[in-house]
Order: C-alpha cells, then structure tokens, then sequence
C-alpha cells in the first residue's frame, strides 16, 4: 500500500475516492479537510512531525508516498504546531518558498529509503485538456486570456503565485501567499465591474509530486461572489477536482472555460 500526506483542499478526498479508499493516509489537525475523518486507512497528527511521519510509514513496511493537497505558505511565518525537528529544519533553509521545503524533506526521507511519487493515473485524468472547453470566445476575449496567461506565467515562474484576475487587459489582482480564492475576492473589491476573467497557470518546470495547481467546485462559487464569469487555465498543468462536476457546474452558471 502507498501512503498519502495530506495537505488542505478537496483534492484529497477526491483522489480517496478515485483510488477506491486504497490508500493509507497521513493527515494533520488544523490543515488536512475535516472530511477526512469519515474514510478508512487515516492516521491524525497534531503537529507537522516528519519524524513522527517517517516512523508511521517505517512500522506498515510503506515505502512510497505522495503529497497532495495545499500546504499554505502562511504554514512557514505563522504559529502552527511543528515539532522541535520540523522547525529546526524550516529555520535551517534561507529560501522557504514551498518548493525548496518539500526539496529538503525529499532528501530525508530518501535517506530512509522511502520513495516520493506521484499519483499517475489520477493526475493523467484530472488534468485540464484542451477539450475541456466551455463556451465561445471572441477575439478581445481571447487576448485578454492570452495577456493574463502571460503574467501567470510569469508569477508562476518566479514561484511568487500562480493566479491573476483581470478585466480588457487590466490586472486587478496577482496571487501571492494568500492564495487563489482570497486573491479572487480582492480582485472583486476593487472595481464594481463583473465578467472579470481569472487566470491560473502552473511553474515553468512544474514538479508532479507537489503542489500541483489545482481548481475546484470552490474556485466557481468564489469567482460567482466576486462576479468573474471566465477561467483561463494552462493546459496539461493544472488540475480540476471532480472534472465532471466541475464542468457541469460551468455550465449551470454560465462559467467559460479556456484551457489555454
């Protein structure tokens, strides 16, 4: 059996279920979904312990794992329960961007000869594919797309934030460590304008065992409260939770969808 650590967001039960609940997991108070506590195979942790992590995994004789769901950025600068070991290690690293972390806690767990990979079949299906359209685009629509594309693009690269929301090419609101549904509401308070366009893109040298750009059934409702009508997102780099669903929700709202 492959073990499952479990970040924030309703990826997590959506890959429970895709796998059939065959799958150990490893979640923590105050971060993991608290409907997590309704599936089997679920070990609860109310610090962020990679030791007590590793000794978990070391007893089922598991040897694999995966990361999914979010692990805030907030988590590095605010008061949350880590273990002496955990901070010892975030205060050791000059750059805590989430990625470098994930890069340390990587190497120490491969000195325990325990492997991080990713979940293929389930990402293979989730991705966003160009066929996954939904309405129709005019030209000014589409380079408002492309012109807010761009500057994700370039957020996403300097590992800065991977969300932009924006209206006829103006930028209302560039993610940065609130994330992507804060970042939507605050494009919302700062013109009275609606169909505003929300744009998402994944890293440059995007890795698929963490922290994969990801969309939801909750990224729609936000974008119906802050009046935002249309979602660009890279194509084959970022994820939608319960495709289907999701997709039927765009069209009960009248929601476009360019993967781009």
């Amino acid at each position: 059996m492959e073990a499952l650590i479990a970040g924030k967001g309703e990826i997590v039960t959506d890959i429970l279920n895709f796998y059939k609940n065959d799958i150990f997991v490893i979640a923590f108070e105050g971060i993991s979904e608290e409907k997590l506590k309704e599936f089997p195979n679920v070990i609860w942790l109310n610090k962020i312990d990679i030791k007590k992590v590793i000794s978990i995994l070391k007893k089922r004789n598991i040897n694999k794992v995966f990361f999914i769901g979010k692990f805030d950025q907030r988590l590095t600068f605010n008061k949350i329960p880590l273990n002496f070991f955990t901070l010892k290690l975030l205060f050791s690293l000059k750059d805590k961007r989430p990625e470098k972390i994930f890069e340390k806690i990587k190497e120490i767990l491969k000195k325990e000869n325990i492997e991080v990979i990713y979940p293929k079949e389930y990402i293979e299906n989730a991705l966003v594919k160009k066929e996954d359209k939904i309405g129709n685009f005019n030209e000014n629509e589409l380079e408002n797309a492309r012109f807010g594309m761009e500057i994700a693009k370039f957020l996403a690269s300097k590992d800065v934030g991977q969300t932009v929301v924006l209206k006829d090419k103006v930028v209302l609101a560039m993610e940065a460590i609130e994330g992507t549904d804060e970042t939507i509401l605050r494009a919302s308070k700062l013109t009275k304008e609606d169909k505003l366009t929300v744009c998402k893109a994944a890293r440059a040298n995007q890795s698929l065992d963490f922290d994969i750009p990801t969309v939801g059934i909750k990224t729609l409702e936000t974008m119906l409260k802050a009046r935002a009508n249309t979602l660009v997102l890279e194509k084959n780099k970022v994820l939608i939770v319960n495709k289907e669903k999701f997709k039927e929700f765009c069209k009960k709202h009248k929601i476009k969808l360019l993967p781009l």
